[in-house]
């Protein structure tokens, strides 16, 4: 009988810590929604940097194709004419300076177009590193949460095998 009883404290005390452990699964379970929610939620925000990181990409293919286009055509302009033009009564001084305002317009322009080609350049690069950073973060994540559901379920495997081996020796005794 005292054998009985102590068996009987013995599964009360697994009992309460199986309810315990059954409540941090339950947490752990509610955690694991909320990181799931949070994953779509970086899952979708993850695939609005990559939509940009392919604008951002066909953008600089294009200014870059500009810009091309812009130094073949000054090289070839350059090409026309000497600067020494003037001297030889060909063209007047009008038009040369005409000739300089177009030249140090589309020059300005260039410029422009390369700074925004290297604004967007980096701009893409830190979104790829944003991209690299939410990834690690999201996989960290899912492993902490998949780690702690799994040890939760360990600890409650084991309290259930003690209450099944109490439960049988209890049997035995009262039997």
């Amino acid at each position: 009988k005292k054998g009985l009883s102590q068996l009987q404290l013995k599964e009360g005390s697994v009992l309460e810590s199986l309810g315990k452990i059954q409540q941090e699964l339950d947490q752990r379970t509610k955690e694991l929604k909320a990181a799931q929610a949070n994953l779509a939620k970086v899952a979708g925000e993850l695939k609005m940097k990559e939509s940009e990181a392919r604008r951002l990409n066909e953008s600089i293919a294009g200014r870059q194709e500009i810009f091309q286009r812009r130094a073949a055509a000054l090289y070839r302009w350059q090409r026309s004419g000497s600067p020494l033009i003037v001297l030889n009564g060909d063209i007047s001084l009008s038009t040369l300076l005409q000739r300089r305002r177009y030249l140090q317009t589309a020059v300005s322009y260039d410029r422009e177009l390369l700074a925004k080609l290297e604004e967007e350049s980096r701009h893409q690069e830190n979104v790829r590193e944003e991209l690299a950073e939410k990834k690690a973060e999201l996989n960290e994540q899912k492993q902490a949460l998949g780690a702690a559901q799994d040890a939760v379920r360990h600890e409650a495997e084991k309290k259930r095998v003690l209450l099944a081996s109490l439960r049988r020796e209890k049997t035995t005794r009262l039997r």
